[in-house]
């Protein structure tokens, strides 16, 4: 199989199984931390990660100059517009302790999207 194909087969994979485990915990939590806004910043996180490893997939087994600029390229998509995310979700909000609990979550998936992503980019067999 193709390893670009295999790549973004492997994340698509990955992430969905973090993204469930975040809507069952997000589900199941009683403690009215907003459900709805929680899930939809997860799915925007979970969006451009899935942008950025389009991005990177094509240069996976080409020229490591291809690769090194579509990763950077990848790197800033998905850090700019996750923190930009982050920051009208704060704007717009009032509750500080809302906030500090959707900024450590936010915080933590985007780890874990990244890890998961930066592991199936060092293996890319």
């Amino acid at each position: 199989m193709n390893p670009s194909k295999l790549f973004i087969r492997r994340f698509v994979l990955s992430s969905l199984l973090v993204e469930s485990i975040l809507f069952l915990y997000f589900f199941i939590d009683l403690s009215g931390n907003g459900l709805l806004l929680n899930l939809i910043i997860n799915g925007f996180i979970f969006l451009f990660f899935l942008i950025g490893s389009i991005i990177i997939a094509p240069s996976i087994g080409r020229k490591s100059k291809s690769f090194i600029n579509r990763f950077i390229l990848s790197s800033f998509i998905q850090f700019i517009f996750s923190l930009s995310v982050l920051a009208i979700v704060i704007y717009n909000m009032y509750n500080l302790f809302q906030v500090r609990f959707i900024a450590v979550v936010f915080i933590l998936h985007y780890l874990v999207l990244l890890l998961i992503q930066s592991i199936f980019l060092i293996r890319r067999k």
